[in-house]
């Protein structure tokens, strides 16, 4: 069942999400019992591709992050701070827990939580697989687990991205860049130097930012959180968008941008094909042009 799991868990959530958040791994201890707890509930749950994240940590004896005495999760409280920024909600402790409680991951919710790698660690420097006996070989073995599973995963994401058109997808990770470039089908250039990257393509923006687990000061996310808000609150809004043009000019450029107003899509010829689609022609991503994508 393993083999089944790595090839077609991704996360939490819904694919048709207007904002996805695309990490390496999940974070775990990776013990045999939890790992065992984990594709038992993803088998007897209908083992599909992405999961309610309230529904299925609970399932898999994870009551850490859901439920009456969760607490916050180190890595997606900075998500949820950058996130909710980013569309000028608040972000007190409270509100992040209750976000991540009944929101984040979830099938009732606005965003997508998806992974590169399916099997939780509890660092890129860790790999708790290498001790357990039942185990394939190319699972006990980091390397090769990577490059066995990577390339169909990134290939399923890039095709998931094509047919469901999100606004926004953050990679919350500097290195392998070529991960990112993997996904993206281009080579992300810096927006703000050492903070944040960014590429257009086809309607969609693709951002890189450093890890939560990484030294970066709650400053950090919630610089970029206030940056989006300020520069493209539009991309990251909860729910369907009704796109109109307008025209901004600066000293030297002229930039197009969207303003999106929340309730109905629009008929518009260039949103047709997404309720949650940009159209990659007239974006200009804060300075950033699209970009021809690395083949």
């Amino acid at each position: 069942m393993i083999e089944a799991y790595c090839k077609q868990f991704f996360g939490y959530g819904r694919w048709d999400s207007p904002v996805w958040f695309v990490g390496l791994e999940e974070a775990g201890a990776g013990k045999p019992e939890e790992l065992q707890a984990r594709l038992l509930a993803w088998d007897q749950r209908g083992r599909r591709d992405l999961e309610d994240a309230p529904a299925f940590y609970p399932a898999c004896g994870q009551l850490k992050w859901h439920g009456p005495n969760a607490t916050l999760q180190r890595t997606w409280r900075q998500l949820m701070r950058m996130l909710l920024l980013a569309r000028g909600e608040p972000v007190e402790e409270e509100a992040l827990l209750e976000y991540q409680k009944q929101t984040l991951g979830a099938f009732a919710g606005n965003v997508c939580l998806t992974e590169l790698f399916p099997l939780p660690a509890p660092s890129h420097r860790q790999w708790p697989y290498a001790d357990h006996e039942n185990l394939p070989g190319w699972i006990r073995n980091r390397e090769q687990f990577m490059q066995t599973v990577l390339p169909g995963r990134a290939a399923t994401l890039r095709e998931k991205i094509a047919l469901h058109h999100p606004r926004a997808v953050v990679f919350y990770f500097w290195k392998p860049r070529s991960f990112a470039e993997a996904v993206a089908g281009g080579e992300p250039q810096p927006i703000k130097p050492e903070e944040l990257l960014g590429l257009e393509r086809n309607g969609t923006a693709y951002f890189i930012t450093g890890h939560p687990a990484g030294n970066y000061p709650d400053t950090y996310f919630a610089g970029l959180g206030q940056y989006f808000h300020e520069r493209c609150r539009d991309i990251f809004a909860d729910g369907a968008i009704h796109v109109q043009r307008i025209h901004q000019v600066r000293p030297g450029r002229r930039r197009i941008f969207r303003r999106a107003k929340r309730g109905t899509p629009s008929n518009d010829d260039n949103v047709k094909n997404s309720k949650n689609a940009l159209d990659a022609d007239t974006i200009t991503l804060y300075g950033v042009a699209p970009m021809v994508p690395t083949h």
